[in-house]
């Protein structure tokens, strides 16, 4: 691409005047000094300490304010001060005090040698705004001293010489007093100097603090790496790299408007990724053949393509997500399903010894045998009842039967565990007491004498497959006094029972 087809790329995507001075090239560390103001003469100092590009910047700053500052009432000067001067001026200063850096300025127009530097060109009739920044990284590894006093000496740069409004400069200090530059508070500065910007105005950025580089993603710069500015805290929010700076400021500005921005920090010669290059050892400029022609707006309509696809990728994976929660549950509810079915087919089929699960133990009363009967049958049990206690049923007007763990004193428990262990196979458990006195009209006396004889388990083998006989008691006579209704609180808290075992009415079902 010749220089004319670039230069018009350039003016399409940039269309704003656009020059960055830096005090070093990207290889370059930055130096601050100590009795700054001493050594380059500078007015209105805040501290001794001071960035060395800064304080040489300003220097030549103080000596050629009708050259550099014009705006919309003053006439051009007849010798205005070149970039290249300007360059050069900073780095004979520099090289004069025995420093080595070698000063930098990127711009977003030719840097032909006869081209101007101004901090307010003429015809700027607009407003005038600055966002300086200054970080000393107070209480982190790699606290500087300079860059506070930095930022206090361009502020007094624009407002004493540089027609500069105190309410139109926004500092962002780390000594406690002034907004924190931290990196949220960096992008909104710079994002309300492009929202509030028009044609005529003039915008000053001034960063001094730390400079960085970093692994370089989309391959548009020749030494692999990324240039970076570090806000203050940038050990958990990151640093700014010179592609978004690029990206979301430099493009944003609308025609019309003249920037200024220095950057005193370390590797930072090119952090503004400007298409255009000259260094003040350099007799002619480079322009930048790996310079991204997008405009914003293209990069804004590309972040907006990206962004609703990372959005629709995560829908797509939460809902993926739920589908495969969705047929994990549906699974689980299956094995569930089946699981009870096959425990509930094992336990109606199966005869033999008992069976021991926990379940909530209920009692359940009817009025006749029959009814006792039909409930078995509902079960896939079947239950037969001797002469007697179909006539205790009737004297009582009906029976009960409790299911579920049967509760047994440690004596009983004994007896059962004797039986249990010896093998005997088939038939049910039931629990069987002593006869219960009675009176002349056949009815359980009712003397508070009468005493109900200890239930004693007893394993009765039924042979065959002929229905298991159940001997049924009457209530008083079924469990111990303190079982014989539902309590609130089942079992008692004095419970004497042990190991609780089911009572079954036959080898085929529980109740």
């Amino acid at each position: 691409m010749d220089a004319s087809a670039f230069e018009q790329g350039v003016r399409r995507c940039i269309p704003s005047e656009f020059v960055m001075i830096a005090g070093s090239e990207d290889a370059e560390e930055a130096e601050e000094i100590y009795n700054a103001a001493r050594k380059f003469d500078l007015p209105y100092v805040k501290g001794k300490e001071g960035g060395l590009c800064t304080s040489i910047f300003l220097n030549v700053l103080y000596q050629n304010i009708p050259r550099v500052v014009v705006g919309p009432n003053k006439a051009p000067s007849s010798e205005p001060l070149t970039c290249h001067q300007l360059l050069k001026s900073m780095y004979a200063t520099s090289k004069a005090k025995g420093y080595t850096p070698v000063p930098q300025m990127t711009a977003s127009r030719p840097l032909e040698a006869q081209r101007p530097f101004y901090i307010v060109p003429p015809g700027a009739t607009g407003r005038r705004r600055a966002l300086i920044i200054g970080i000393n990284y107070t209480g982190q590894q790699g606290q500087i001293r300079a860059p506070q006093n930095d930022a206090h000496n361009v502020q007094q740069l624009l407002i004493r010489k540089c027609g500069f409004d105190p309410q139109e400069i926004l500092m962002l200090v780390d000594d406690g007093e002034q907004m924190s530059p931290t990196k949220q508070n960096i992008q909104a500065g710079l994002q309300q100097m492009v929202a509030y910007s028009r044609p005529g105005d003039v915008l000053v950025v001034s960063f001094s603090g730390h400079g960085g580089r970093v692994a370089d993603k989309d391959g548009d710069e020749e030494d692999g790496y990324d240039s970076s500015l570090m806000p203050v805290d940038f050990a958990s929010a990151g640093q700014i790299v010179d592609d978004d700076l690029l990206k979301y400021f430099i493009k944003a500005i609308p025609a019309g408007v003249h920037t200024t921005m220095l950057v005193d920090a370390c590797h930072c010669g090119s952090v503004g990724d400007l298409p255009y290059t000259l260094g003040a050892d350099k007799a002619t400029y480079r322009m930048e053949k790996g310079f991204n022609m997008e405009t914003y707006q293209e990069a804004m309509a590309k972040d907006k393509a990206a962004y609703e696809a990372e959005q629709e990728r995560k829908r797509a994976k939460e809902e993926r997500r739920k589908e495969r929660e969705a047929i994990r549950q549906r699974r689980a509810e299956q094995e569930a399903l089946e699981k009870a079915n096959a425990t509930s087919a094992a336990t109606v089929g199966a005869p033999g010894a008992t069976t021991r699960v926990n379940q909530t133990p209920i009692t359940i009363h009817a009025n006749n045998p029959e009814e006792l009967q039909a409930l078995a049958s509902k079960f896939g049990a079947s239950m037969q009842f001797s002469p007697d206690q179909v006539a205790a049923m009737a004297r009582q007007g009906g029976g009960t039967i409790s299911t579920g763990p049967m509760m047994m004193t440690p004596e009983q428990a004994a007896v059962f565990q004797a039986k249990h262990n010896n093998g005997a196979a088939g038939g049910p458990i039931v629990m069987v007491g002593k006869p219960v006195p009675v009176n002349a009209g056949g009815y359980p006396r009712s003397s508070s004498r009468t005493k109900t004889a200890p239930l004693e388990p007893v394993r009765k083998v039924v042979g065959g497959s002929k229905p298991a006989v159940s001997s049924f008691k009457s209530k008083r006579c079924h469990l111990p006094r303190e079982y014989q209704s539902v309590p609130k609180q089942y079992p008692p808290q004095k419970s004497q029972c042990t190991r609780p075992s089911l009572l079954r009415v036959s080898g085929h079902a529980r109740l």
